[in-house]
């Protein structure tokens, strides 16, 4: 099933008072669960297929690859806390079309959707990275942390 992915940024940050929550939406599509990372000040969490049993930051995934709005559920309540849930879709190619004659329109939609989530994710991490103004032309390398320390 194709979901729809519309222009959206494929990262959500919530800042959890002294109330606790367990339940915390992911406003962007999203199809496996290996696609998704949460951290909890910044330390990554661990994911667990049920809950069952679980304590602290493991968390669960609900309506992955669904039109319904997925959800992240912590087997803990969350308090005093900053969480950030992020997309990075693996890059690889899932589908091989006919090079003539018919060819399934669901799976090219699939296909599609896909596609630009990996594009969304780069963005993000083109966003987030440092760069120089485009006048500058390129950078060439960063220098090695050694040798910049302390300047």
């Amino acid at each position: 099933m194709a979901i729809s992915v519309s222009d959206t940024t494929p990262r959500e940050s919530y800042t959890v008072g002294s109330t606790g929550q367990t339940i915390f939406s992911v406003p962007f599509a999203t199809e496996q669960q290996t696609d998704v990372s949460v951290y909890v000040n910044d330390v990554k969490a661990d994911y667990v297929s049920s809950l069952a049993g679980q304590t602290g930051t493991k968390y669960t995934l609900n309506n992955v690859g669904t039109t319904n709005s997925t959800t992240v559920e912590f087997a803990t309540a969350q308090s005093n806390v900053t969480i950030d849930i992020i997309r990075d879709t693996a890059i690889s190619r899932t589908s091989d079309f006919n090079t003539g004659g018919f060819f399934d329109i669901e799976d090219l939609n699939v296909e599609l959707s896909r596609l630009t989530r990996i594009v969304q994710d780069l963005e993000l991490k083109v966003d987030q990275s440092i760069s120089v103004q485009p006048q500058e032309g390129t950078p060439g390398d960063l220098p090695l942390a050694t040798s910049r320390a302390g300047k």
